[in-house]
């Protein structure tokens, strides 16, 4: 007698398809199929709960396109001074005084939030070339966070995703065009690594990793979790595991693990390497100091004593704080297998405060930082840029709430004490929201499109 197979919810990462079914193939391209709960923790039944009631939603969304019920056009509502999404024109089950009330209500408010108010001058339209800005921040309208875009093309705010306690945003183009990488942190002081497929306001990232610290590659296509198992290593030390998820078949594999005394302070993800970064460490019964190591599925072979490793960037530049530079703080730049270099300005070393972000093109970096008294932020190349390794003020400011992001274009945008501020070549001008939106709280993504599942 053949056991039959019970059908559960999954996406297909690489088309786009979502629904029940028993197979691990994808209906429509092949591919492996994901499992929204597979990440989650097996003790919170919510994600997978929350994954199937957003693809119920979706479904029932597209058939009302296609039955003509509801626009596929999101719209946004200024009612009340709050953003909202519209509601859905349902001809059915509607009396006719429902939809005279809608229709009243469509004229005299607001359809769209544009960029019509009073604001200062803007930048020039080359530097943008189109575009739009996310930026996550609380909706009333459901006491959560959100994920806001903001159309810089038409000066249209919607409503995006909710998210749970995000930490960064990143570009993940090159696992999918428009996805979107997110990590957030988790009640248990952790990270969790997610993808968004669309921006829409039904949507919600899909978990694919969780552990003490997650990092993405840059464009999206990698991430690496590092998780800790106290006590359970040999004498009595802490299991450190790597585990690595691949968007283009959505499998998920361990990659590295070992018996390591040592707090894990972050961990690193490139294409080809996977850099963890520890704090008095003892690594197979040898004491050291603090200590970065690249772990398989590494090929290169990299150990950089005495070290806090702060970031990696797409050219495999390393950005790390070195205490024997002689500045507190001080931040240095090297490349694999070479010797690091200072950012300094004249013989005044960069001290940074905090890594921010890469730039767009991936090749370096902004952090938050001094040069002497000038504090603000600062853009420093990476190590294959050729001349000496001067750090650039892009932005002076004494805010300790500060995000980055950089167009396509090489435009900084910051967000500073809930502003944002665009950067051209000799000035910083602030760009005014529509009065009715929703004030930024960060993190924020500069993207030249977005997807919908229309």
């Amino acid at each position: 007698m053949k056991t039959r197979v019970r059908a559960t919810a999954k996406v297909c990462l690489r088309c786009d398809w979502e629904g029940e079914i028993s197979g691990r193939a994808c209906p429509e391209c092949g591919a492996g199929l994901w499992t929204p709960s597979a990440a989650a923790d097996p003790k919170s039944p919510s994600r997978f709960a929350r994954a199937r009631a957003r693809m119920a939603a979706r479904a029932e969304r597209n058939q009302q396109i296609a039955s003509g019920v509801v626009s596929a056009a999101p719209q946004v509502l200024a009612e009340q001074g709050r953003v909202l999404e519209a509601p859905d024109r349902r001809a059915r089950g509607l009396g006719w005084i429902s939809v005279t009330a809608i229709v009243v209500v469509a004229v005299v408010a607001v359809v769209v939030v544009r960029a019509g108010t009073p604001q200062k001058a803007p930048l020039a339209s080359t530097a943008f070339v189109g575009g739009r800005i996310l930026y996550v921040a609380p909706d009333p309208a459901i006491d959560a966070l959100r994920i806001w875009v903001w159309n810089l093309e038409t000066g249209l705010v919607e409503a995006g995703p909710r998210v749970e306690n995000p930490v960064s945003l990143l570009d993940a183009s090159d696992a999918g065009q428009g996805r979107v990488a997110v990590i957030s942190s988790t009640p248990d002081g952790g990270q969790e690594a997610g993808v968004l497929r669309f921006l829409e306001s039904i949507d919600v990232p899909v978990p694919v990793l969780a552990g003490r610290f997650v990092a993405w590659s840059a464009g999206g296509r990698l991430a690496s979790a590092v998780s800790v198992s106290p006590g359970a290593g040999a004498r009595g030390c802490d299991r450190v595991t790597v585990r690595t998820f691949e968007a283009v078949n959505t499998s998920v594999s361990e990659t590295w693990s070992d018996s390591v005394c040592g707090e894990v302070l972050s961990v690193h993800r490139t294409l080809n390497d996977v850099l963890v970064s520890f704090d008095d460490l003892e690594f197979r019964g040898r004491p050291l100091r603090p200590w970065v190591l690249a772990v398989p599925p590494s090929r290169t072979s990299i150990a950089l004593p005495g070290v806090r490793l702060l970031g990696v960037s797409r050219g495999r530049s390393l950005f790390l704080v070195d205490p024997r530079a002689g500045a507190d703080g001080a931040l240095s730049g090297l490349a694999f297998d070479a010797n690091p270099a200072l950012y300094v300005d004249g013989s005044t070393p960069l001290v940074v405060e905090r890594f921010l972000d890469y730039t767009w093109a991936g090749d370096g970096a902004f952090v938050l930082g001094s040069v002497g008294d000038e504090r603000g932020v600062y853009r420093v190349p990476g190590y294959g840029k050729l001349g000496p390794k001067i750090p650039e003020l892009v932005f002076a400011t004494a805010a300790d709430d500060v995000a980055v992001t950089e167009t396509m274009r090489d435009v900084p945008i910051i967000l500073a004490d809930g502003r944002l501020y665009g950067v051209g070549e000799d000035e910083s001008t602030e760009l005014v929201l529509p009065e009715d939106a929703p004030a930024p709280a960060g993190p924020i993504l500069w993207l030249e499109r977005v997807e919908t599942s229309s």
